[in-house]
Formats: structure tokens, C-alpha cells, sequence
């Protein structure tokens, strides 16, 4: 689970509960309702799946509008689990790439040693891994060379055109202005 979530609503059990309900479900925040790929899920449901109440879903909904990096994550969930439009918003590299599934592991099993790992998925010769963009950019060079295909969504503008000739880099200007 992404950390500012968890240092959003470490003081309420329940709404931490919903959050972390809400990034594995794929449900999304679209003003005052609850979306997946664009269907609208009921509140009810979702308190009586929880055994949480509507009010504590409503001041939920409440805080994520009110905050810009809540609201920047919960509004581009998707069910797909697709984490990079929302991770370099909140500070995190993600690479999306294609490989053989023997080359994914070696590649996340190396990233790993490097960063601390926050998400990763791999399903049909496609994977995401989303991590704490602490490595160098040598190291990353270095680890890609293995894969058919690499793009990386990074919060660092000083990483853009890292990389090499088979590779993308895509860098989020809203971390820079947060910063500020």
C-alpha cells in the first residue's frame, strides 16, 4: 500500500480499512461516488462489505477530495492494477516492460536489492514494478538491458533520456511543483 496513504489515516482504523479495500478492488473516487472502469459501486455495498458505516465512507470521500495527493490517487484507480499514472504522483518510479517471465524475475529480484519494491504484477509477457526511485540511473540501465521493452514513469526530472535506445522515460512535472 502506497505510504501517504497509510500516513493519511493511520488514526482511523476504519477509513485505513476502506483505503486499502479501495487500491486492491481498483475503485476509484469520481466526486461523491465510487467508480470501477466507469460502473458505479454503492456505497451500501461497499459499508456492508467492510462493516463500516456510510458516514465513515462519506468523510472518507470528504478527505480525499480535500487533499491533492489522496485525490490524485484514488481518482486514477483502475481495476487493471495499472499503478503508473498514479505512483510518480506520489513519488514513486514505475517501470512498465515486456519480457520473458524467467528475465521479469531476475529484473525485480535485482530492482529489489536496490529499492524497496511497492507493487508488482507480471501477466502475459507484460509487468509493472513500482518502487522508491532511489537507484541511480546507471543501475537502471544496467538492470533493463534484459528486457525486450522498458518504460519508466518517474517523479525526477533529471532522469529524462536516461536510459537507452529501447526505452521511454516519462517524468511527472506536478512532483516538481509539489515540492516547491
Amino acid at each position: 500500500m502506497f505510504l501517504a496513504v497509510e500516513k493519511a489515516f493511520e488514526n482511523s482504523a476504519k477509513k485505513l480499512k476502506l483505503a486499502r479495500f479501495l487500491i486492491s478492488s481498483g475503485i476509484s473516487i469520481s466526486g461523491n461516488k465510487m467508480v470501477v472502469n466507469g460502473v458505479s459501486v454503492s456505497l451500501s455495498s461497499v459499508s456492508s462489505k467492510l462493516g463500516i458505516d456510510r458516514k465513515t465512507i462519506y468523510s472518507f470521500m470528504s478527505d480525499v477530495r480535500r487533499n491533492f495527493v489522496l485525490r490524485s490517487i484514488f481518482s486514477k484507480l483502475s481495476a487493471e492494477g495499472d499503478y503508473s499514472r498514479i505512483s510518480p504522483d506520489i513519488g514513486y518510479e514505475v517501470i512498465i516492460f515486456k519480457s520473458f517471465p524467467q528475465d521479469a524475475v531476475k529484473f525485480v529480484h535485482s530492482i529489489s536489492k536496490l529499492a524497496d519494491v511497492i507493487f508488482f504484477s507480471y501477466t502475459g509477457g507484460r509487468g509493472y514494478v513500482a518502487y522508491e526511485p532511489s537507484v541511480p540511473s546507471s543501475d537502471i540501465k544496467r538492470l533493463v538491458a534484459g528486457l525486450r521493452y522498458a518504460k519508466v514513469y518517474t517523479p525526477d526530472v533529471d532522469k529524462k533520456g536516461l536510459i537507452c535506445d529501447k526505452c521511454d522515460i516519462e517524468f511527472c512535472p506536478r512532483k516538481r511543483m509539489m515540492l516547491r
